[in-house]
């Protein structure tokens, strides 16, 4: 089953000038193109876990903001740039599932 993909996500992606598709990989949830649509970048968001949204949807706010705390917290060591200073998937994960 493909993850459904929030009108918060969107936005986010939006913000960040991309856009973002239901995953075609089977383990991943969201697809992240360039803002035509053409060209993927990354895929971002493991299945199995939770996300930002769902934790608001599942649990509440104040929860969230907790586990989203704790994901920043264990992800802050990962490049969010590459060397030629295009964004990484952390990047677009820390920006569109967990923002």
């Amino acid at each position: 089953m493909p993850y459904k993909i929030t009108i918060r996500q969107r936005n986010n992606a939006r913000r960040l000038g991309y856009t973002i598709k239901p995953s075609e990989k089977k383990h991943k949830k969201i697809d992240v193109y360039t803002k035509d649509g053409k060209t993927k970048v990354a895929s971002i968001g493991a299945m199995g876990y939770n996300d930002f949204s769902i934790y608001i949807r599942t649990k509440g706010l104040k929860y969230a903001k907790t586990r989203k705390a704790l994901y920043l917290q264990r992800h802050q060591h990962e490049p969010k740039r590459k060397a030629d200073g295009t964004p990484t998937a952390s990047l677009f994960s820390d920006e569109i599932l967990w923002a």
